[in-house]
């Protein structure tokens, strides 16, 4: 923990007495060396790639895609467009009644916990450093929606927990008493985000499991959908030991991995629809007696500056 601390060193800590939340803002002072918000990505023909000034991906529809947005809109009970490749699953009972209860739910959510939050950060957070565009979110398990509520504007998102990374379900291929289950067991995994603000380790440790919803990819597409994003891609990731990232696609199938990923990392885009932002899940362990000895994770963390910090508090 000591090694972690140190490398948020530079950071300023802001307490959220409201909220139990505390952060960290990024020093403006870093210079343009420092300025690049992940990893070395390999296997990646930059040539190609069109930038921005800020040196995010330009977002082009044409390059993505529809299906991991449909099927963040089907597991957040939001509906899609008919020519969907999943459009005849948004038409099943029980498809319908997840979208009823799961949209109940969160409108409670949203009214007691996000939207005080937003208008919160609309005066108290908006004079973040321009120059920060990564938030760095360890301990937080899969909770993208609330780093997201904080932190809209960031291109870059890295979330740390204990939970496995998993995959995503053929949805097609699904018997209906299968998904009907699926959809069950998802809401059950957010039962306690959606009405305390909160994951609790205990619960996701079993929640998460295959035969259940299977990792934390699905819960962070419903996180994706629910704030208003789009998303584009997703892609497993092995991390060297010098702390650079190497890809490899998903695949839509449950079938047994042959490699243990070290995260995932999902590309997404916002309600402007300007670039393409990413997402990263990284499933290790930091605490005292585990980030020590990840000297690839220590490395990775470094390349990460400027960026800000963001932590709970029970």
């Amino acid at each position: 923990m000591k090694k972690l601390m140190n490398l948020l060193s530079s950071v300023m800590i802001i307490m959220i007495v409201a909220v139990s939340f505390t952060f960290a803002a990024c020093n403006k002072g870093a210079s343009a060396s420092e300025k690049a918000p992940v990893a070395e990505e390999q296997k990646k023909d930059s040539a190609s790639t069109q930038k921005t000034e800020a040196g995010a991906e330009a977002y082009d529809p044409a390059k993505y895609s529809a299906i991991y947005d449909d099927m963040a809109k089907f597991f957040a009970g939001i509906e899609t467009d008919s020519t969907s490749d999943l459009a005849g699953l948004f038409k099943t009972n029980a498809w319908k009644s997840h979208a009823k209860s799961f949209s109940s739910r969160w409108d409670g959510l949203e009214k007691k916990r996000l939207a005080p939050i937003r208008e919160w950060v609309s005066t108290e957070l908006k004079d973040i450093s321009p120059d920060t565009k990564t938030l760095f979110y360890p301990f937080g398990g899969p909770d993208f929606l609330f780093a997201n509520t904080f932190f809209p504007s960031f291109e870059n998102y890295v979330l740390i927990g204990l939970e496995p990374v998993g995959q995503l379900p053929d949805l097609n291929k699904l018997k209906p008493g299968v998904l009907s289950s699926y959809l069950t067991s998802m809401q059950g995994s957010l039962r306690t985000l959606v009405t305390g603000g909160f994951f609790k380790t205990i619960d996701m440790a079993s929640d998460f499991q295959p035969g259940r919803v299977n990792g934390t990819v699905p819960v962070l597409l419903i996180f994706l959908a629910k704030t208003g994003n789009k998303v584009l891609d997703i892609e497993y990731i092995k991390m060297d030991k010098t702390g650079k990232l190497t890809y490899e696609k998903s695949d839509l199938t449950e079938k047994k991995q042959a490699t243990r990923y070290d995260g995932v990392v999902i590309k997404f885009t916002d309600n402007e629809a300007k670039v393409v932002k990413k997402l990263y899940f990284f499933s290790t362990n930091l605490a005292n007696d585990g980030f020590p000895k990840k000297p690839d994770f220590q490395e990775f963390v470094k390349s990460l500056k400027p960026f800000a910090s963001m932590a709970k508090a029970a």
